[in-house]
């Protein structure tokens, strides 16, 4: 598989260090935003070419949830994971995946290989 780009989105600098040390050992490139103006600014600076979104829950903090609307409207074959402490059964059709803090490292690593090879394949 080609490089693995991952856009991390999280306003917890501990939360971004430990996800970012959990997927640099796959070599993904990461790139991360604490808020969602950082995001958007990040992933049309690449021009959308993201293999994954990864963010925490939406509804913690209602600009997220502006942020995988906009994403989703934009650049609707990038993959969006939400990985929080909370889980809103209705809104997982924005998503592609959720994950519950806290995690297992092989449960991340896995879900993120799912999404990001079902993004390869959609693309290819």
């Amino acid at each position: 598989m080609d490089e693995v780009r991952v856009l991390l989105v999280d306003d917890e600098p501990q939360v971004r260090s430990l996800i970012r040390k959990i997927l640099s050992k796959q070599n993904f490139q990461i790139f991360e935003a604490r808020d969602e103006e950082i995001a958007l600014r990040v992933i049309e600076s690449l021009g959308g070419a993201v293999d994954l979104v990864l963010c925490d829950d939406p509804e913690s903090r209602p600009e997220d949830e502006n942020l995988v609307s906009a994403l989703k409207k934009r650049f609707p074959l990038v993959p969006i994971l939400v990985v929080s402490t909370e889980f809103v059964p209705c809104d997982l059709p924005l998503y592609d995946a959720f994950i519950a803090k806290p995690f297992r490292p092989s449960e991340l690593l896995a879900t993120v290989e799912r999404l990001v090879t079902k993004s390869h394949y959609q693309h290819g």
